[in-house]
């Protein structure tokens, strides 16, 4: 057997091992559908780990996924090392859940021309920092019941704000120190997983893993003591005392 069979096969046995250590035990509540483990390990590492944060972040996603243009009182950030997969499972797995109504702007969130935010539900920001110059409107575009569309060319006007804000960062410290940071739920990935595990996500989506997590969304998690204005699951190290 050659050099780099052999360690194609301890990869994968790596990969094997991470993703069984994260299965769902007896007494715990699943952190997604038998048929994702790959999916599923993934959310945990982004998650550093923390099965109590993974299962309100699956919360947060169901929730408007069952109550169409809910709008949710927090924001995900996620925030931590490069290769942890924070695209992959957003951007690939929850992502085409919205379809047509979701987006990832290429414009700034501060931009005079917005017209990109109508009937969006689902917004994934990438490379985010909280600047000073740009917090009064992020705090606005989580936390408002309406906003104001701006086409160029055309009248201003009112619309119903149903999006909901994925935030992913490669900074150490995204959020500037006087944001009143209620308004985030933060998640810190720390390592990467083996190149197994994500090729083993990419095979999960392509045999119909997107819809077996949709469903488990919709029919399967647990949500009945979670709602808008649920608090986030914040660590004292990463997020001070909210105001």
């Amino acid at each position: 057997m050659s050099t780099i069979t052999n360690i194609k096969s301890a990869l994968s046995r790596i990969a094997a091992a991470i993703v069984a250590a994260y299965k769902t035990g007896a007494g715990q509540p699943a952190l997604g559908p038998a048929a994702t483990p790959n999916i599923n390990a993934l959310l945990l590492n982004l998650c550093d780990g923390d099965r109590d944060r993974a299962l309100w972040v699956l919360r947060w996603l169901a929730y408007p996924l069952r109550n169409e243009g809910a709008k949710m009182a927090t924001a995900l950030l996620v925030s931590g090392v490069s290769g942890s997969g924070k695209s992959l499972f957003f951007e690939q797995v929850i992502k085409p859940l919205y379809g047509n109504r979701a987006i990832t702007p290429r414009k700034p969130l501060n931009s005079p021309f917005n017209d990109w935010m109508n009937s969006k539900l689902f917004v994934l920001v990438d490379e985010f920092r909280l600047s000073p110059s740009i917090a009064p409107r992020v705090k606005q575009l989580i936390s408002n019941p309406t906003i104001l569309i701006n086409s160029k060319g055309r009248q201003e006007t009112v619309e119903r704000n149903s999006m909901n804000f994925v935030f992913m960062s490669g900074a150490s410290d995204p959020l500037i120190n006087d944001t009143n940071n209620r308004r985030f739920m933060v998640i810190e990935p720390r390592k990467a997983l083996p190149q197994a595990v994500y090729a083993g996500v990419a095979q999960e989506i392509a045999s119909g893993g997107i819809e077996a997590f949709y469903h488990f969304l919709l029919q399967q998690l647990d949500t009945d003591d979670f709602c808008t204005r649920t608090a986030p699951l914040n660590k004292k190290s990463t997020m001070k005392e909210a105001a």
